[in-house]
């Protein structure tokens, strides 16, 4: 909504505050000490958080000082740990991040106060979350280039850790190139880096949340099934003998940063080999995944995810329909009302 509670936003004013949210996450992250990852931060619920706040703000139109109160409180809320990936508490993480975004600005509009130097100040985000940060990352860069267009967006195909999408795209590949069957299959093979190791810590998952931070329950799904999606994530799913035998035959390994640096792999470079029990062995590296700017979805995939997303949700057919009709014409759309409505589960 823009200061006008009664005016609905346009399609434009959409697209404009999301990329004004997702720079500011971007750039944010880039800025921020390594060690926010490495010890534990969530940075979705981190920098997630401020850039969700700086898009209520710029969606609704808040001037400057009261975007700097919004920035200020929303950071002061900041936090998430990545030990709670596999847990109901992740996704919950990310949409806190929404939920703060609004809340921040409706303070902000109220006369709270929060300080306007909340990221670089001695005592503020920088320093708390991660013990300093790279200024030269960020002063000067929003919008310098757009992220978007130096880095693209990356979607995710699958339901799960984006970190797993690499490995999971090269094992659908395998799968599908050589016909390959679960009886056929002596192991697999799978090598990420340390890190991606640890995020996707649940290597013999027990539930649905801890699959979805699985790599080796991923690609056994991959091997079982040939599909990830909504349908594979139940607990009955998860614990099936099938799924689990397939589990049972990924071995996985990680390597080290003087490994990743010397051979100048990518952050998500992944090692997937699948050895035949007829004696072949098939795979390969792979940099990135399936959603990736360098693999994109086509508009065409991502609506039919969306239509999995409607159907598991419950939302009627005909209004997931008109979502996607509305959504391909967002930036022309006069306002954001008809798209609401097609979002909501009334009839």
């Amino acid at each position: 909504m823009t200061k006008n509670r009664g005016k609905l936003n346009s399609g434009r004013d959409l697209l404009t505050a999301y990329h004004a949210g997702v720079e500011v996450t971007c750039r944010l992250f880039d800025a921020t000490h390594v060690n926010h990852i490495l010890h534990g931060f969530h940075s979705t619920a981190t920098c997630g958080m401020v850039g969700a706040s700086a898009a209520v703000a710029r969606l609704r139109q808040s001037d400057l000082m009261q975007s700097r109160h919004t920035l200020g409180i929303a950071a002061s809320q900041s936090g998430g740990f990545q030990q709670n990936f596999g847990t109901s508490t992740k996704p919950y993480q990310a949409g806190r991040s929404a939920e703060c975004a609004i809340v921040a600005d409706d303070f902000a509009r109220r006369g709270f106060t929060a300080s306007t130097i909340i990221l670089e100040g001695r005592r503020g985000f920088f320093m708390a979350q991660g013990g300093g940060h790279e200024e030269a990352r960020i002063r000067g860069k929003l919008g310098n280039p757009w992220s978007f267009a130096e880095r693209g967006v990356w979607l995710k195909p699958f339901p799960t850790g984006s970190l797993s999408h690499p490995g999971m795209s090269k094992m659908l590949e395998l799968v599908r190139a050589h016909d390959i069957r679960p009886d056929q299959v002596g192991r697999v093979r799978l090598r990420t880096s340390e890190n991606i190791f640890q995020s996707l810590m649940h290597h013999r998952p027990e539930t649905e949340l801890e699959a979805k931070f699985s790599l080796e329950f991923c690609l056994a799904a991959l091997l079982v099934d040939r599909a990830c999606g909504l349908a594979q994530f139940t607990d009955e799913y998860v614990n099936s003998p099938e799924i689990q035998k397939a589990i049972a035959k990924v071995e996985y390994t990680g390597f080290s940063e003087s490994e990743a640096r010397n051979n100048e792999y990518s952050i998500v470079t992944t090692f997937v080999e699948i050895d035949l029990k007829d004696g072949r062995s098939v795979g390969g590296r792979v940099d990135h995944g399936k959603g990736n700017v360098a693999d994109p979805m086509s508009e065409a995939d991502v609506a039919e995810k969306f239509r999995e997303c409607a159907d598991h949700a419950g939302l009627p057919p005909d209004k997931a329909e008109r979502a996607i009709s509305l959504a391909l014409e967002l930036e022309r759309l006069p306002n954001l009302g008809e798209l609401a409505d097609s979002l909501t589960m009334a009839h």
